[in-house]
This record gives C-alpha cells, structure tokens and sequence, in this order.
C-alpha cells in the first residue's frame, strides 16, 4: 500500500522489517519502486530476491522489464527476459512481458528491435504491443516502421475502437480527430 501511494521509505521499512518477506511481499516492493521511477533500485532488490528460495513469477518480471524499460536499462532489461524464459522453459510469457519488452525497445529508440521482436513472438502480438511501437515510432521519427505497425494494427484489430483513433493520432500526429 504504501508503494503505491509514493511512500517508498515507508513501504521499504514495513518490507525490511519482515522476518521472511513472501513473494506478494518482493512484487509489490518492487511494483511501487517500479511505479514512482527508480528503476535501478528495482533491479538491485530483484538482484537481492534472487538470492534468497523465493521463485520470482510473471509478475516480477513485468516490474523489472518496465522498470529497466523507464530506467534506460535496455541491456538489463533483455537479460531479465531471458532469466525469465531460462527459469520457466514451456511456460507461456504473458502478454503483459511481451508489451513490456516492446515499450522497452520502443520509448528508447531500438524501433528495429522491437519490431523484429513483435515478428519473431511465438504468438499472436495483440494491440498494445503495436500501439507501443507507434509510440516509439512518432518519438524517434521512424516513418518506416510506425507504417507497418499502423497497418498491422489496423488490419489485425479493425474492430477495437481505440485502433483507428490510436493510429490516426498517434502515428501522424493529426490530433484534429480528437475535437
């Protein structure tokens, strides 16, 4: 609670203050360093969770991707992806990791890599991962490949009604759409 609410000190010493802090415990520590920018903490506190018999879970991962996403940590933020698929082989990555790993190329300008990693996922990519690659697109001015990522996301998601809007605003900059 205190996480979220932008308390870090406090949620840092109700946490340190645990005899032996459980999973739920490590995930929200890490969600609200996450959440309130301090991204090289988070990676830090996993670092320490990983030393300890607790097995991180899906979200754990999403915290630290996001984190090193927000924190410029592109390196970091690959290694951990990888640790994840290491430690759980045959499990399915959530939706939620796959996005993280797409805004992580995307906000810091590997527009080439996060579009080769929406091509080369075992899955189906679903909206936010191209709605963030748009994102990064129009940051970086990568016209190239913010088309592609309009048009697959117009072409797979016709029926989602931010895709248009999203597309259109987000990609061309034409904000007249909004009123």
């Amino acid at each position: 609670m205190y996480g979220r609410c932008g308390v870090i000190s406090d949620a840092k010493d109700v946490f340190f203050a645990m005899k032996e802090p459980d999973l739920i415990s490590w995930n929200s520590l890490l969600a609200g360093l996450c959440h309130h920018g301090y991204g090289e903490k988070v990676v830090k506190l996993f670092d320490e969770l990983r030393r300890t018999k607790i097995q991180p879970d899906k979200n754990t991962f999403i915290s630290v991707v996001s984190a090193c996403s927000h924190s410029g940590l592109v390196i970091e933020g690959v290694k951990y992806f990888d640790l994840m698929r290491k430690l759980y082989p045959g499990h399915p990555i959530s939706m939620n990791l796959y996005a993280s790993m797409v805004d992580m190329f995307a906000r810091l300008g590997y527009i080439y890599e996060a579009e080769a990693f929406i091509r080369n996922m075992p899955v189906e990519p679903g909206p936010s991962m191209y709605k963030c690659l748009l994102s990064g697109c129009k940051l970086h001015g990568n016209i190239e490949v913010g088309e592609w990522a309009s048009h697959r996301l117009l072409e797979q998601y016709p029926n989602d009604a931010a895709t248009d809007l999203y597309s259109s605003v987000e990609f061309t900059g034409d904000t007249r759409v909004l009123g």
